[in-house]
């Protein structure tokens, strides 16, 4: 997992690239970024997972969306490839 340097998107944004990660691998790795998160009111996670088989992008949704933090989740936010989580 990378955390990418780039420009953040907007403040108080955060880049995550998945790229290559089995599914056990994403799953257990966006539990923690959530849990770091969880506790940064309007923080914005990037999830790039790419666009492949659709697998990873799927579990980011399934699990973003039984956070208790995480306040909405936007698949294909640029294209297929990314997902945009807010935290509460």
């Amino acid at each position: 997992m990378v955390n990418r340097p780039s420009k953040p998107r907007e403040p108080n944004s955060h880049e995550y690239d998945f790229h290559g990660m089995r599914a056990v691998e994403a799953e257990r790795r966006l539990k923690q970024i959530l849990d770091r998160h969880g506790r940064q009111s309007g923080a914005v996670l990037y999830i790039i997972h790419g666009k492949g088989t659709g697998t990873l992008a799927e579990i980011v949704q399934k699990i973003a969306n039984q956070h208790p933090r995480v306040e909405h989740v936007q698949r294909q936010f640029v294209n297929d490839g990314v997902t945009r989580i807010e935290m509460a």
